[in-house]
Order: C-alpha cells, then structure tokens, then sequence
C-alpha cells in the first residue's frame, strides 16, 4: 500500500486524476482510485465484471448488479461521476463529489 504521506504529496502535485495519480506512483489505475477514496475520503468504487470494491466515506451504493448497469451504461445519479481506467480492461470507477 502507499503511504498516506505519499499519496497526499502526488496529489498536490499532480492533482487527483487515477491515471496521473498511478502514473506518479508507477502503479495501476484501479489502485490509485481506491488509495485516493481511501486517503480523500470521497465515496469510490472500482467496478469489475466480478466484485465492486468501495472506499471512503459511507455512501449508500446499489446493490451490485445495479451499480455494474450504472457504471458501464448509465445514468449517473447527481453528484456521481465516471472515471474510465484504461489501463486493465473492463474496470471503472465511480467517484461521489
């Protein structure tokens, strides 16, 4: 895992974009999304075709087929935004705020 210090450093500089984030820490996308909701505290999942992993501040999600339709095919609820992770196939991210 990259230390809080780290992750609060990247993102100072490089702002808190997954891919510039991963690209800064040599890592993938899928782990800076979930390192940034864990060291933000924004609401994140990292949505798969096998699991939805969360982090950050309790948000209440849908159940998880729903979230996989929501993520891959839309509408966004307000406030939720898409973050395409291009660097592993068929993973997004959701990001509240």
């Amino acid at each position: 895992m990259v230390p809080r210090p780290a992750v609060e450093r990247i993102v100072a500089s490089y702002g808190v974009a997954p891919r510039d984030v991963a690209s800064a820490l040599r890592t993938t996308q899928s782990l800076a999304l979930l390192r940034l909701g864990e060291v933000n505290g924004y609401p994140t999942a990292l949505v798969t075709v096998s699991q939805v992993r969360t982090r950050g501040r309790a948000w209440l999600w849908p159940n998880e087929p729903e979230l996989r339709k929501t993520a891959h095919h839309g509408p966004l609820a307000p406030g939720l935004r898409k973050v395409e992770i291009t660097d592993e196939p068929k993973r997004t991210g959701l990001i509240v705020g």
